[in-house]
């Protein structure tokens, strides 16, 4: 009686045994287009002249973007002006002594032509009181790529699943359920590896970027998943 009971154990546990893996997915793709944010920032007594000279600035950096612009997108985009008072901290009188006014006019320029990116840093720099904040190399499709590696995590957690109900003697396995391992960690769930980003602060008018290359590598995007299986 009691090896009957235990032989109906074991079939209970066969029958419900589950197998839990995490199955880790990787595509990299060659960048094809490039985003820059672009300000410039003036200081003057008055925020009328600060405003006007820095807006004078950003329509000339704006005119560069568009010449080296090539898609039916626009090639300057999210436009933003910030201004706020400049004040400096005296020693002597022991307290912050104002200095004028500050107007940044912000924007981002898309590129892209990979090949042109130095000369297009070089040209926007050439500019009074202007800097380039950031730059991102990026790909049209980032989208689908995210998805191409999120297939690739899934596929290998059911194929790690396998293995094991294989090493189990488990003849047949079912999806029980999937979700993105990276939920339980961050709510960002895509991982984006762009090792090649930097940031250019150069104000000084003469300063251009010839000895600068530019060599981004390879956009990585990155899915770890969770597959839980049954089988018996």
């Amino acid at each position: 009686m009691n090896k009957y009971l235990l032989m109906l154990s074991l079939a209970a546990i066969s029958q419900a045994a589950e197998i839990s893996t995490i199955g880790y997915g990787e595509v990299a793709a060659w960048p094809n287009y490039v985003e820059f944010q672009i300000e410039t920032r003036v200081v003057q007594p008055r925020l009328r002249d600060a405003l006007d000279e820095s807006r004078v600035i950003e329509d000339k950096a704006i005119g560069i973007t568009k010449n080296y612009g090539q898609s039916a997108d626009s090639s300057a985009y999210d436009l933003r002006t910030i201004t706020d008072k400049e004040t400096r901290w005296s020693s002597g009188a022991k307290k912050e002594e104002f200095l004028g006014y500050s107007a940044s006019q912000v924007f981002t320029a898309k590129l892209i032509d990979l090949e042109k990116v130095t000369s297009f840093v070089d040209e926007i720099l050439k500019l009074p009181a202007t800097r380039i904040a950031s730059l991102r190399f990026r790909h049209t499709k980032e989208d689908s790529l995210k998805t191409a590696a999120e297939i690739v995590s899934v596929n290998d957690a059911v194929k790690k699943g396998r293995l094991i109900a294989k090493s189990l003697s488990i003849d047949t396995l079912k999806i029980k359920s999937i979700s993105d391992y990276l939920e339980l960690k961050k709510p960002d769930r895509w991982e984006l590896q762009e090792e090649q980003g930097f940031e250019i602060n150069v104000y000084s008018k003469g300063i251009g970027v010839k000895n600068i290359s530019f060599s981004p590598s390879s956009l990585v995007f990155t899915s770890r998943t969770h597959v839980v299986q049954t089988g018996n």
